[in-house]
């Protein structure tokens, strides 16, 4: 009698926790325009196989950057002066280093990407990120943040997910979101909006506003499933750790 009681409850268990399992909505294996068939030898995809699928046709100045790096390094050729790529097969991570310096001028784009398999047995997330330093400071690009696509291992297909991270659960508060500011041309003013707070600057006060806005940069986990958030500003660096259960990521305790 009591081993019939255990049996069920262990079985009630089991269906509780299946029925918990997370899943991801189902319009997010729904291909984008662009060629997202993922070609790859033998049973898997790795990271390489990734990164060509990101490259194999590059539409800006980043990636076009990225492609010629990855062409070398495919063919065995050394990188540029100031040009580091590393490539982790086994950890399913490649990270991207394009360091630039003449006379004072200095800049830093680092561009990783990496993978994980989920736990639902059906997908690997893929990351990207990009963070650019110059002029002494990280600065909000034109091609700097975060993004995700998602890999379906039975169609071999890619879809982009989210271009921000905020769907797999990575928020990051900066405290001037829904910022607004600029020149009052009515009242020959500078202006500062923020959480329903006007204040009024000179042009000298307003610069010095502006360039202690926040940066947000990103970094990729070479190993493991901690991913990292950085709230840079002139006078500061904040850390904001994220874990991956999986599935989504969570605030790291």
């Amino acid at each position: 009698m009591k081993k019939a009681f255990f049996l069920l409850m262990a079985a009630l268990l089991i269906c509780s926790a299946l029925s918990a399992q997370k899943t991801y909505p189902k319009d997010w294996d729904e291909t984008a325009d662009w060629d997202a068939h993922v070609t790859f030898k033998g049973q898997k995809p790795t990271i390489v196989d990734f990164v060509n699928n990101y490259l194999k046709e590059p539409e800006d100045e980043l990636f076009g950057g990225l492609s010629e790096m990855w062409n070398k390094y495919r063919k065995g050729k050394p990188q540029d002066k100031g040009d580091t790529l590393i490539v982790d097969v086994r950890n399913g991570y490649v990270c991207f280093k394009d360091w630039y310096e003449y006379d004072d001028e200095k800049s830093l784009s680092l561009t990783e990407m990496c993978y994980w398999n989920c736990s639902d047995g059906k997908h690997k997330l893929v990351a990207f990120t990009n963070r650019y330093w110059g002029e002494g400071k990280w600065i909000d690009g034109q091609y700097t943040g975060i993004s995700f696509c998602l890999y379906n291992n039975a169609k071999r297909t890619l879809t982009m997910v989210s271009n921000t991270g905020e769907e797999l659960g990575i928020v990051v508060k900066t405290g001037r979101e829904g910022e607004i500011s600029g020149y009052d041309a009515d009242n020959k003013t500078y202006f500062a909006e923020l959480n329903g707070k006007r204040t009024n600057m000179t042009e000298k006060e307003y610069h010095k506003f502006i360039d202690e806005r926040p940066v947000v940069t990103y970094s990729l986990p070479r190993t493991g499933k901690t991913l990292k958030a950085i709230i840079n500003t002139p006078s500061s660096h904040k850390e904001v750790l994220f874990e991956w259960d999986g599935m989504y990521f969570h605030p790291a305790k």
